[in-house]
């Protein structure tokens, strides 16, 4: 390895990845900063470019669409499930892939579609992840407890109005039934 890794005394971690872009050192220091140095030249990576980005997705593409348009973003949307800046390459397929590539490695990070958009939404709905807000007061939960509220009530009132109605009939029937003194 070059001198330029061994300069790092604050190192925590290091792990040797096989990347698109070959094998790759990333370091990372007790301070949670990283860095990413060639393993062959010991040279520092940069981040990789939109040519080399948008090889890397149709490496890693395996639909039949066409990639639609390779972009940089500073900080990685919700649904890339990662932190920190990254490339999103799209692809004019009928699930509208998305693939989230690292800038420095050019490994998808995640894949997205319009099916797993779609089972997100039921997830978040499952899980009661309703956005950023934090309180129990949101509309949805607010209508679908009150609606639980409201079945669970008239249920009790039919009950009650059915145990009514069959003791009624029962104590009618025993009289009937019983022989006249």
């Amino acid at each position: 390895m070059g001198s330029k890794i061994a300069c790092h005394t604050d190192l925590n971690e290091a792990t040797l990845k096989n990347t698109p872009r070959g094998p790759i050192w990333v370091l990372k220091a007790r301070g949670g900063s990283e860095s990413w140095w060639n393993a062959y030249t010991g040279e520092n990576v940069d981040e990789i470019s939109l040519a080399d980005a948008r090889r890397y997705a149709l490496m890693s593409y395996k639909g039949s669409g066409r990639l639609q348009a390779v972009d940089y973003q500073e900080t990685a949307p919700e649904e890339a499930q990662v932190g920190g800046p990254l490339w999103r390459a799209s692809f004019a397929d009928k699930e509208h892939s998305r693939l989230y590539l690292d800038p420095f490695t050019g490994e998808v990070l995640s894949r997205r579609s319009d099916l797993w958009d779609f089972y997100d939404f039921f997830y978040k709905i499952h899980i009661m992840n309703l956005g950023a807000s934090r309180s129990y007061n949101h509309p949805l939960i607010v209508v679908a407890a009150s609606a639980t509220l409201l079945i669970v009530v008239t249920g009790i009132v039919i009950l009650f109005y059915r145990l009514a109605k069959d003791l009624k009939r029962l104590l009618t029937k025993r009289r009937a039934s019983r022989p006249a003194t």
